[in-house]
């Protein structure tokens, strides 16, 4: 802010810059990746010479000072030497790293009449500008950080958090809470009926139904790394009368396959590798109910559960190579009792495998011969 209790000094070399930025982000609290989807910017360049070389200039800055503020993280070791000295560590900024919509209006504000020259700088000071991104990074922080504590059912207003620059995804990650996604589902597994009993009916309102849905999936663990590949899953889901089951099936898609995150620093999050080879589902239209306000059902968020069976069949591969693992050491226990958590990671799965899976295979194979 410029205030009027300053007064530059009228000399034909000094003035003032003037500039104004807007920014709009999407903070992924699976990952802490920040994605800038819209930036406004509105500059002052005195009287420009080329309006084409200042628009330039301003967006190659604000994209500099994106780097400064959200990427670029300089860390030494211990004895002072730096780590951060390639490109595979210090993380520039890149195509996707620049908003999806980039608006640059220049403002000429004309000529002073005590400056030599009519144009003002726009190579360095909209680096500043990039600011925006952060103080929108922390207001996005905050939000998740309430909606954290609502789904832990705590009620104190405590939301005070430095968020320091840069703002990198590790850090975004922690301040967002690093049990964020553990907590949402714990909260939404508390809310939603997971068994379809007829014991349970709901009241009846018009904006309360219960969702029904099955799925089975068939998986592969590699003994070697522990990594699971979903070969195929089958999905039935009651979407009521659906109003777009193209829609719907989009929906059920993006929800299956969450419960596969890893929330290490790794961030594991899902690809196009983890989606099931075969991928088939249907959507079973009950109908409209005669109580219901709207035709269609939720399928946004309930088919996330349906991933459970992917958790299921890994614990039921699991203890399949446990059994062949028992029988190349000789042991004849019967004893298979095992938790395999929540996300069952690749790590997690080899060493509930056996770390020694391949040399017990390999010794028993030589005996046999």
């Amino acid at each position: 802010m410029t205030s009027d209790l300053y007064t530059l000094e009228e000399t034909p070399t000094q003035y003032l810059n003037y500039g104004v930025a807007v920014s709009e982000v999407e903070v992924d609290l699976v990952t802490g990746q920040t994605t800038v989807l819209q930036t406004d910017i509105l500059y002052d360049s005195g009287k420009s010479l080329n309006p084409a070389v200042d628009l330039g200039q301003i967006e190659g800055a604000f994209v500099q000072g994106l780097g400064f503020f959200m990427l670029e993280e300089y860390i030494k070791d211990s004895e002072g030497l730096l780590l951060t000295d390639s490109t595979w560590t210090y993380k520039i900024p890149t195509v996707d790293t620049i908003p999806r919509q980039f608006n640059v209006e220049i403002l000429n504000s004309g000529r002073h009449e005590k400056r030599v020259l009519p144009c003002k700088a726009s190579g360095e000071p909209p680096l500043l500008l990039a600011a925006s991104v952060h103080c929108a990074t922390r207001e996005a922080v905050k939000e998740a950080r309430k909606q954290l504590r609502m789904w832990k059912g705590v009620n104190d207003s405590e939301l005070m958090f430095q968020l320091p620059v840069p703002a990198t995804m590790p850090v975004v990650k922690e301040l967002c809470g690093l049990d964020i996604v553990e907590s949402y589902l714990e909260w939404k597994s508390s809310s939603v009926n997971l068994s379809a009993s007829d014991l349970y009916t709901p009241e009846e309102t018009p904006t309360q139904y219960l969702n029904y849905g099955v799925a089975v999936s068939e998986v592969e663990v590699d003994l070697v790394t522990g990594q699971t590949t979903v070969l195929q899953t089958d999905i039935l889901y009651d979407s009521g009368k659906s109003l777009n089951p193209a829609v719907d099936l989009g929906q059920i898609t993006d929800s299956e396959g969450l419960l596969l995150t890893d929330s290490t620093w790794t961030y594991k999050i899902t690809t196009v590798d983890t989606i099931p080879r075969q991928f088939n589902i249907e959507i079973l239209n009950s109908g409209r109910h005669e109580k219901r306000v709207l035709t269609s059902k939720a399928s946004g968020e309930p088919p996330l559960l349906l991933a459970a069976l992917v958790h299921c069949a890994t614990r039921e591969a699991v203890k399949e190579a446990l059994k062949q693992l028992r029988m190349w050491k000789g042991v004849n226990d019967s004893e298979l009792m095992f938790q395999l958590p929540v996300p069952a990671t690749m790590p997690v799965v080899k060493e509930l495998c056996g770390l020694d899976i391949v040399e017990s295979y390999l010794e028993w194979k030589s005996s046999v011969n």
